[in-house]
């Protein structure tokens, strides 16, 4: 978490720097209306966990309310694909982590960060399977219950109620729910892809088979035209 808003601060500390310069050129043409582009990463989470059920939250008692408008696409989650009650994660290879996805709720927010390492995760698709995610890169948080303090915690997902902000954004721009590597290991790969704005990068990897997927909201204003949040 702390890196995360270290990471959100160096962006808006960048873009705060560029000010300047970029106001003396606002009249400039430009084929398009976009003029800034903000790349702020929550690094090495996946897609589902955070947007596992968008736009549907569970609202209980005692969280902030999330409904969404009327006429929210429908995006690529767990929910929509029947894997939130059939799952191969419950695999009997991950012993007694094995687990169907699990909603996290707002006591939950601070999860002990899953191993998110090149090996780890190449053995966790286990050849495109995608059925040993808790064996391989699952971790526990200390004193939690259930598979909240099990390797099984790596099926475990948000939704509006907790990460209300990410789901704001969502409804407000678009998102990108489809985005994928094409390698296995933390993000520093990825962001250093966006960095070399060669559009090959970015995008011709969208859908390789045993790539990872990383969430991506693309956000407008009239101020800061294009805002990319990567979670992952």
């Amino acid at each position: 978490m702390t890196r995360s808003i270290r990471s959100l601060a160096s962006a808006l500390l960048a873009l705060t720097s560029l000010s300047a310069p970029l106001t003396a050129r606002a009249e400039t043409q430009t084929k398009t209306p976009i003029k800034h582009v903000v790349v702020i990463f929550d690094e090495n989470v996946s897609f589902d966990h955070y947007f596992a059920t968008y736009p549907q939250a569970a609202n209980p008692e005692g969280e902030p309310v999330f409904l969404p408008r009327l006429g929210t696409p429908a995006a690529n989650t767990l929910l929509r694909a029947n894997l939130l009650v059939t799952n191969p994660n419950t695999n009997p290879a991950n012993g007694p982590n094995a687990a169907l996805p699990f909603r996290l709720d707002r006591s939950q927010a601070s999860t002990a960060d899953q191993n998110h390492g090149y090996t780890a995760e190449q053995m966790a698709y286990n050849g495109g399977k995608a059925d040993l995610f808790p064996l391989y890169t699952g971790n526990g948080s200390p004193g939690g219950v259930g598979a909240f303090a099990t390797h099984g915690q790596v099926m475990g997902y948000f939704d509006g109620n907790t990460v209300t902000a990410l789901w704001r954004y969502a409804q407000r721009f678009a998102m990108s729910d489809n985005a994928y590597t094409d390698t296995y290991g933390p993000s520093t790969r990825v962001r250093s892809r966006l960095s070399q704005a060669r559009q090959t990068a970015s995008t011709s990897s969208r859908r390789r088979k045993n790539a990872a997927r990383w969430p991506t909201l693309l956000l407008s204003s009239p101020t800061v035209k294009v805002m990319t949040i990567r979670v992952g």
